[in-house]
């Protein structure tokens, strides 16, 4: 195929997609983008020329759809990916921290809430991944060159095959930019040149809607001479490659073998080429991108059978919106006429109709007139709008947050359906189930970015080392650690699964759960409900408050020591259901000791029947004291008594004594007597 060829049927590749998106949905585009944004008045078939009428400009749509949206806002998008081998756990764990990282690096939360917002109020929101080589990552000494990018692409600007059934289905995609001729020449020289060689180029935009620029109120000139229509068509071709015949892959479709008995064949598989277009020259063709796969992903609020576009919220949402601001209108220019009447003026009055046109309203002016002042100027009575009018408004804007899925349990308010367990849970299931659908499209969405982000990276982080901060939450001193990361080496042919809890991490769902488990909280105690569902460590959780891990951390290490008391408590309880009378009772019934070990185990603090035990038991106690006190005094009066009988009487023993001392006495002198006979 020659240039011209080619040429031809690529611009008849963009034209088409330009063609079919123009006439099918750049209306819609257009009314939408308008009502949002409180512009509806600029539309072709509201702007007049109209200054006494004051226009209402209050704009229910944008805040019910902004309600809806918030609730569908999380701290964070990224899943988990999770190993389908035993074998591949310790590979999907480095890739699971690489992945995380970067993530977070290309800000891809904020680009993924993009394409939401525009999947609402258009039908369809992207994403564009690619690499840029020139790229450098990292601090001092750590830097790195080359990067993978994430970008956020316009609705307006993207162009789908209108042929295909599906957003799988497309053969190529058609994304429009306009570039000034200073930043071509600045950032692609090479296209500045071949663009100032086409004698057939005279620059300048073709049009402006083709370019996507569609939106009302812009400041921009989308006609300057020094703008240029930059089309990047994206096609799916396929193309012969010669691999070895034991390499990975070679099982793909329409697999050809070229040489029989030789170790190379030749397969034909399917890769995307990326084109550069503006007007009548081909820029640049891009044979380097390396996947089966666009580097365009796209988001879509609802799917549509039988076309790539989808369905947004708005639709059906503006004529409300339209009737709403219309009553509102009337409703304040009645209100205007109270103070600012129109007045009557009669042409006999002799009254110059300029002067009372300026200064009617002003006070303290004498007016002269030539007829009966009553007939000469009269007040012309202020219009009356019905009140069933009114009423008609209010319900259109019920209608706009009604089917926004803004509703008041959606909110949080629940109202008297709190009463009951069955109304609670009937109001959380009515509030929550309108979330289903575009939470499943936001996952398919995030698992699409997740599994081309870990193709890019695969591919050209392969040898490189990554490093990653990671911070210690309860470090009061708030420093950082490092960790050193490299791809797994089987990374590109890893099989995983991938998982994604989006409706936990919603920060509107966060807080209508946080009010409903207050309210449930409260209705437990205000009733005393004996099961305790919830408890205070559920509201620490629930209500994520900045110290929320050191709070709920001390939170747990009170409860740790609360059931150390609680066990301490059923220790003692047991060890006293043993004691026993001494008639072989037991000194506490044993239905006693059961109430008073469910009163523990209770959270509500009710510990009468605990008491009534201790109480019992020390009462016992004090009383077994009491009894072997009396015993003991009793045994030491016997003993004092029986000692006392066994001793003689003081008197006794002095006699005999004195007896004895007599006796020694008269035998000294016996034997001196003798001694003096003796000499």
């Amino acid at each position: 195929m020659d240039d011209t060829k080619k040429m031809n049927k690529l611009k008849q590749l963009v034209q088409d997609a330009v063609d079919f998106r123009r006439s099918q949905r750049d209306d819609e585009y257009l009314t939408n983008e308008a009502h949002y944004e409180g512009l509806h008045w600029s539309l072709a078939n509201f702007d007049e020329d109209s200054p006494f009428l004051l226009k209402s400009d209050i704009n229910h749509l944008k805040n019910a759809v902004d309600l809806r949206l918030g609730s569908l806002s999380a701290n964070t998008y990224y899943g988990e990916l999770l190993p389908q081998s035993p074998d591949d756990v310790e590979a999907i764990e480095e890739l699971n921290v690489i992945y995380k990282n970067e993530w977070f690096r290309l800000n891809i939360d904020d680009i993924l809430e993009k394409c939401v917002r525009d999947g609402a109020i258009f039908d369809n929101g992207y994403l564009e991944l690619n690499f840029d080589p020139d790229a450098i990552v990292g601090g001092s000494n750590k830097k790195r060159e080359g990067a993978v990018t994430a970008k956020y692409l316009a609705a307006a600007n993207v162009y789908l095959d209108p042929t295909a059934d599906s957003l799988d289905d497309c053969e190529y995609i058609v994304v429009n930019t306009r570039r000034t001729k200073s930043w071509i020449k600045r950032n692609k020289p090479e296209w500045y040149e071949k663009l100032m060689n086409n004698t057939n180029n005279s620059g300048g935009m073709i049009d402006a809607q083709d370019a996507g620029y569609i939106f009302t109120g812009r400041d921009y000139n989308p006609n300057s001479s020094s703008l240029f229509l930059i089309s990047t068509l994206y096609v799916k071709e396929l193309e012969d490659v010669e691999i070895d015949s034991n390499e990975e892959g070679k099982d793909t479709k329409d697999t050809k073998k070229k040489k029989k008995d030789s170790k190379k064949e030749t397969v034909s598989r399917t890769r995307i080429k990326i084109y550069y277009l503006c007007n009548d020259v081909l820029l640049e063709e891009n044979e380097d991108y390396p996947f089966d796969e666009f580097p365009i992903i796209a988001f879509q609020w609802q799917e549509l059978p039988q076309t790539p576009y989808g369905i947004p919220l708005l639709r059906g949402l503006t004529v409300p919106q339209k009737v709403a601001n219309l009553i509102e209108s009337a409703a304040n220019n009645i209100a205007m006429h109270y103070t600012v009447p129109t007045w009557i003026v009669s042409s006999d009055s002799g009254l110059d109709i300029d002067e009372v046109a300026k200064l009617s309203a002003a006070l303290g002016m004498v007016w002269k007139v030539d007829t009966d002042p009553n007939t000469a100027i009269k007040q012309l009575d202020p219009p009356q709008i019905n009140a069933e009018l009114v009423a008609i408004k209010d319900s259109f804007v019920a209608n706009i947050f009604q089917y926004a899925g803004a509703t008041n349990a959606y909110q949080g308010d629940i109202g008297t359906a709190g009463s009951t367990a069955e109304g609670t849970l009937a109001a959380i299931s009515r509030a929550t189930i309108i979330d289903n659908d575009p939470l499943k499209q936001i996952k398919k969405f995030v698992e699409k970015v997740t599994r081309l982000l870990i193709k890019f990276m695969a591919r050209y982080y392969k040898d490189e080392t990554i490093y990653i901060r990671e911070k210690n939450e309860l470090d009061q001193n708030n420093r950082f650690s490092w960790k050193e990361a490299k791809m797994p080496d089987n990374a590109s042919v890893l099989n995983y699964d991938f998982e994604v809890d989006l409706a936990s991490r919603s920060k509107t769902d966060k807080n209508r759960q946080y009010n409903l488990l207050k309210e449930l909280y409260q209705l437990q105690q205000q009733y005393k409900d004996k099961n305790q569902v919830i408890n205070i460590p559920d509201l620490v959780k629930a209500a994520q408050l900045d110290n929320y891990t050191e709070m709920f951390k001390r939170l747990s290490n009170m409860t740790e020591e609360a059931f150390a008391e609680k066990a301490d408590l059923i220790v003692q309880i047991m060890t006293m259901a043993q004691t026993t009378t001494p008639n072989g009772q037991p000194l506490i019934p044993a239905e006693l000791v059961q109430q008073g070990i469910i009163d523990v185990l209770d959270d509500n603090n009710e510990l009468t029947t605990v008491e009534q035990i201790f109480d019992t038991y020390e009462q016992y106690e004090t009383q077994i004291t009491q009894l072997k006190q009396q015993e003991q005094q009793q045994a030491y009066q016997q003993e004092i008594n029986s000692l006392q009988n066994s001793l003689v009487s003081a008197d006794t023993l002095n006699n005999a004594l004195q007896a004895l001392t007599g006796g020694v006495q008269n035998s000294q002198q016996d034997t001196t007597q003798s001694d003096v006979d003796v000499l």
